[in-house]
């Protein structure tokens, strides 16, 4: 999806909005090098098609890495039509180069009543 983006030190960007295709996603973000100490936080934001505001901040625990050569994995669920992530440095060196690999949607297995 995002691959050798390089983020300056203290700089936040949002991805463009996307159409979700599952009511939950699974990403990986892989820091493949740090200059300096700067720390990549990768959030999930979700709205529906209808709303003009930023959307709100989806269900799950943001990735939060601050070594190169990390890649980590998390789950968001309770999406709205439409997905964003914002990707943020903050520490004192120069930036970080990482990628984000393509998403993957899908819906929850729920047992049959």
């Amino acid at each position: 999806m995002f691959q050798a983006q390089y983020l300056p030190a203290s700089t936040a960007v949002y991805s463009p909005w996307m159409e979700r295709k599952g009511d939950r996603v699974i990403f990986t973000v892989e820091v493949q090098y740090s200059i300096g100490s700067n720390q990549l936080t990768v959030e999930c934001f979700t709205k529906n098609k209808t709303e003009t505001d930023d959307g709100a901040a989806a269900t799950g625990s943001s990735v939060v890495i601050s070594a190169s050569n990390t890649r980590t994995t998390t789950e968001y669920s309770a999406l709205g039509e439409l997905v964003r992530f914002k990707m943020s440095t903050n520490g004192t060196g120069t930036g970080t180069l990482f990628r984000i690999l393509p998403p993957v949607f899908f819906d929850l297995v729920r047992p049959a009543s």
